[in-house]
């Protein structure tokens, strides 16, 4: 299972890692190639009758390589900043996975807890059912009014209710959960 923070995390890490090799890139050497080639044709055109057609071609090339021998010392000082930004890259991505954790953790303690409320919900449910029957039976033989079953019948439904939420808030913590 992959986690999107992470995985972000981890590849500016990797980005901030690339830095070091670049800043030691200082202290290796450069080489410069760089070519030129032309060529001419001369068709000269006079009133003598003579025409004579003239070419000419030049190639020429240059190679320099450089070497760093001393920068007054930011070579040093951009490896050195390069070097820290990782050691900081290293402790942000220590932290981006702690944070990730506990938001797992708590996640999940919350899908334990709202299943235990579903639970104990549907509980609820059951016993102001048994109660509703109950209030009925006794309507039935004259022991009660019919307030008292409304209220039963109210109290059942109110249970029902507490339910339906409280299932819709396992879910949404499942979710939560899920794309953590």
């Amino acid at each position: 299972m992959q986690n999107a923070t992470l995985d972000a995390a981890r590849a500016n890490l990797r980005a901030q890692d690339e830095t070091v090799s670049q800043a030691n890139a200082d202290w290796r050497p450069s080489i410069g190639v760089q070519g030129i080639q032309s060529f001419s044709q001369v068709y000269p055109i006079d009133g003598h009758g003579i025409n004579r057609r003239t070419h000419g071609h030049t190639t020429g090339s240059t190679a320099q390589i450089t070497q760093n021998i001393y920068k007054g010392g930011a070579t040093d000082a951009t490896i050195g900043q390069a070097e820290s930004n990782v050691f900081s890259g290293k402790a942000g991505l220590f932290s981006t996975e702690q944070q990730v954790l506990f938001n797992a953790v708590t996640a999940h303690a919350d899908v334990i807890a709202k299943q235990d409320i579903v639970k104990y919900l549907q509980d609820d449910v059951s016993f102001y059912k048994t109660l509703l029957e109950h209030t009925q039976a006794r309507f039935d033989v004259g022991e009660v009014g019919r307030t008292d079953v409304e209220t039963a019948l109210s109290k059942y439904e109110g249970a029902k209710g507490n339910l339906s939420t409280a299932i819709g808030d396992l879910e949404a913590a499942k979710a939560r959960y899920t794309q953590i």
